[in-house]
């Protein structure tokens, strides 16, 4: 269990324990990761330039593709509803302004259901970056995050200290409950990633950042409680970031979660590529 207090005569630390490019997995071709969910023991990548998902067998020797192609439709984020998962489009045009949209899908990835998230975002390039779904008092809830801080765009999007997490409520549409203000000292440039548990449990990853965060929300609200801990990802032996683009994580037990990285950039430096288009198994200690 990760505390949710930050010392430094105590700081927890990632290592690795398991990793694969999806091309060694399924062959040739670009398979940009950008989000993940764990559902009856396999992990299930979504890609952002396929609408096609990587079904990936735990031990990470196996993987198929499900779903079919949709021309330029891809997802941002991914997570299980009951018995089907639930994909989101990072922000497209819709009503004059711009929105997320969200997919439900059968567990063959066949398009079940689609609809937008009903809250306004500021630009076609920077919205809804990771999904999660929560169950509270019967209740069932997606949580949402925003890719930039304060869930802007531009220079405003980039000063650290404003990650927010939208909160829809299902009853027979989702309706926009409430927002969850991470921590001012999270000190993120953006959030790529995000997961919780049944008790509470958040994990939230930064590509730009090239970290992880920790906290837990109080129980019956949706206050973050205390600071939480903040974790780099593990650098090289000259100490360089070498995870240069998480861009999805999923917990799969109080101390493990695995994550998935998107395609280098073409500014990044040559390092970036080692660890692209991949997922990996990591500990937190």
């Amino acid at each position: 269990m990760v505390s949710n207090c930050q010392s430094r005569d105590d700081m927890a630390s990632i290592s690795l324990k398991n990793e694969v490019s999806l091309a060694d997995l399924l062959g040739p071709g670009r398979y940009e990761a950008s989000g993940v969910t764990v559902f009856n023991g396999l992990y299930y990548v979504a890609l952002d330039n396929d609408a096609k998902v990587v079904e990936v067998a735990p031990n990470l020797k196996t993987a198929v593709l499900l779903g079919d192609s949709l021309g330029d439709v891809g997802f941002e984020g991914i997570t299980v509803l009951g018995q089907s998962f639930l994909v989101v489009e990072e922000s497209l045009p819709s009503n004059g302004s711009y929105q997320a949209r969200l997919s439900q899908q059968s567990p063959q990835f066949i398009e079940q259901h689609r609809t937008w998230l009903p809250v306004e975002l500021t630009s076609g390039n920077k919205g809804i970056e990771g999904l999660t779904t929560f169950e509270f008092q019967q209740k069932q809830y997606v949580l949402a995050l925003c890719e930039g801080n304060l869930c802007a765009s531009g220079k405003k999007g980039k000063k650290v200290g404003g990650g927010r997490i939208h909160v829809f409520e299902k009853s027979e549409a989702w309706s926009l409950v409430a927002t969850i203000k991470l921590p001012k000292s999270l000190a993120f440039i953006d959030y790529s990633g995000i997961d919780i548990r049944a008790d509470g449990q958040l994990i939230v990853v930064s590509q730009a950042s090239a970290a992880v965060w920790v906290g837990k929300l109080l129980p019956g609200t949706w206050i973050v409680e205390g600071e939480g801990q903040t974790l780099p990802f593990p650098l090289s032996k000259k100490g360089k970031i070498r995870y240069c683009n998480i861009e999805g994580v999923a917990w799969l037990d109080e101390q493990h979660f695995v994550a998935v990285s998107d395609a280098k950039k073409g500014k990044q430096k040559k390092r970036c590529k080692k660890k692209e288009q991949s997922i990996h198994v990591f500990k937190i200690h």
